[in-house]
């Protein structure tokens, strides 16, 4: 591969990676968003049937979301370093 073609290639891969960076950034920030509804539907939830009720389809929501592995209890990682 020539300097030049190596180059061309870093240049690609420098804006792939950015593009890479955007994409994750409005990730977070629709998974915070979404929180923020489960949260909300959990009152609802609660206040509607009392202690929630896993039959409900809110209820299974919940429970689902409830049962995705990864982030139990941590903030959100924050990718613009607020």
């Amino acid at each position: 591969m020539t300097p030049e073609e190596l180059q061309a290639r870093c240049a690609f891969l420098e804006r792939e990676l950015g593009e890479v960076g955007i994409q994750l950034d409005a990730a977070q920030k629709r998974l915070k968003l979404a929180s923020d509804v489960v949260e909300a539907a959990r009152i609802v939830n609660s206040a509607t049937y009392g202690p929630w009720r896993q039959g409900t389809r809110l209820g299974k929501a919940i429970a689902a979301w409830d049962a995705v592995p990864g982030d139990e209890g941590r903030k959100l990682h924050d990718t613009e370093g607020r």
